[in-house]
Parts: structure tokens; sequence; C-alpha cells
């Protein structure tokens, strides 16, 4: 062999190996679309539909307490919830981000809602949610496809995607934890076209409630639901103080408390099941 043809070889072979790398990406540049286009095939693009759920509300939801006992002797029912809860968690990214504030609110009202009660009826029968798990809502328990498919739990859906995006103390009044101390549960779905006065109706709900926000003249005293010490931060946003925002809430429902600032007390929270008594 000529040390002509020696000098050839390393360059030969570099360019071999530059031909299979360029090989190499050609291949995966072209998969890597497809990889995309599956994904997106997988996820839900049509316009979300409540309707399912609003026919169920409709049906086991009376004076805000579930009839959980009937909802899982259907089986039929259950099968339409689990359904109903696919299609929200696997809603495609770019469409829900194309989604107006109201559609997304009320998207993610009825999502956090309709788990929980899926979460009930999977583990029923119970005397409160907290007999599934003592942290039942910290655990993942669905994966949204509009939220890069991360798993995420209910403490999660409300604290780190519904209350920070929203900002509205009123959802408060809206998100039922399947507890006897919750807000009593809407017996219909939230709408876009709706939403906004459905807060408003669960709102004044909420204080005409007299298990959930009582003043008493004598003493001055305001007696209200732990959610208000729980997520005080919000209500304090919204009004400059929490005892301004419960004065205020309370005069839209003729409850007038003293012009003087009332000493406020918390109602101690029950986690038994907020079961029908039918």
């Amino acid at each position: 062999m000529c040390f002509a043809s020696l000098q050839r070889q390393p360059v030969m072979f570099k360019h071999f190996l530059l031909y299979i790398l360029v090989i190499f990406i050609t291949l995966v540049n072209l998969h890597a679309p497809l990889a995309a286009s599956s994904k997106s095939e997988n996820c839900q693009t049509q316009l979300v539909s409540h309707d399912d759920w609003n026919v169920l509300l409709n049906r086991y939801v009376k004076d805000g307490f579930v009839d959980y006992r009937s909802w899982h002797a259907i089986s039929e029912d259950r099968v339409i919830l689990t359904n109903y809860l696919s299609g929200l968690a696997g809603y495609c990214k770019p469409a829900f981000e194309l989604l107006p504030a109201a559609s997304r609110l009320a998207f993610t009202l009825n999502l956090y809602n309709a788990a929980v009660i899926d979460l009930v009826l999977k583990n029923y029968p119970l005397n409160s949610i907290n007999d599934i798990d003592d942290k039942v809502f910290n655990k993942p328990i669905m994966k949204l496809e509009w939220l890069d498919s991360k798993s995420v739990s209910l403490n999660a859906l409300e604290n780190e995607i519904i209350r920070p995006t929203f900002k509205d103390p009123r959802i408060h009044f809206a998100l039922v934890c399947a507890a006897v101390s919750c807000p009593r549960l809407l017996n219909q779905a939230y709408s876009p076209a709706k939403v906004d006065k459905q807060l408003e109706a669960q709102t004044n709900n909420f204080f005409r409630d007299r298990l959930q926000v009582d003043y008493s003249q004598k003493g001055n005293v305001l007696k209200v639901s732990k959610i208000f010490e729980w997520y005080r931060q919000d209500f304090e946003i919204a009004a400059g103080s929490l005892n301004n925002y419960l004065k205020r809430e309370l005069q839209k429902v003729q409850k007038s408390p003293s012009r003087k600032e009332a000493e406020i007390q918390f109602f101690e929270y029950s986690w038994k099941l907020n079961q029908s008594r039918k």
C-alpha cells in the first residue's frame, strides 16, 4: 500500500462518520413531527360540553347534598362521570389556552367538583372523604393534558391552578370537598355564560347559611366557617381586611352587623360526608 493511500484512509473514514451522522439527524427530525402529531391526536380538541355533568348533578344533588348511595348503585352513571372527567383531563393544551377566561373558570370548577365525587364513589361506602386516606387531598389523582400531562392532586388543582389563576374569593363557595362543612354543592354545572352569576349566587347562599356565617349582636360576635381562616389572605386582598369582606357580603343578604368591627370566631369544621338524607 502506498503512502498516499494511507493518508486518504483517515479522511475517508471521517467522511463516512459524517455521512452516518447526517442520516441519523435526518431520521430523528422526520420522526419528531410524527411523535408530536401522535401526542396531539391523543388529546381532546372538541369544544368541552358539561351537559353530562349537568344531568348527573340534577339527578343526584338536592339542597346541596349528594345522594352517593343511589349514584354508586347505578354503574352507568358512574361510567358517565368517569368519561366526563377523562374528557376534561385529556383536553389539549393549545385548545385549553384559547378558551376565554370564563370558559376556563367553569371548566376547572367543574373538574374539581367532579373529581371529588368520582373519588368518593370509587371508595364508597365511607363516612368521610378522609377515610380514603389521611392525605387524600395531596395525592395525585389525574394527569392533565393541558398542563403538560402533569399529575395533580385536589389541593394542587385548587391552590396551584384555580386560585392563583382567577384570584376570585368566590371560588371558595363553589369548590366542594365532600364534607358537611363545605359549601352546598350547586345542582347544575358551571357554564361559561353563567359562571359569574352562579358564583355570586353561591356566595350569597353561603352567607345566608347560619351554619357557615352567624352574627350575634350580643357581644358583636361574627362566627364564620374555617374557610375564612384557611384562605384569609384571599378575602383580605379582595376587601382590605377579613372583617371588611364579611361585612360587605353580609350586607348583600341583609344581615347587617354592627358598624363596630366584630370579633371573628371560627366554627369547627365537620368532615362528615355530605351525603343526602334520602
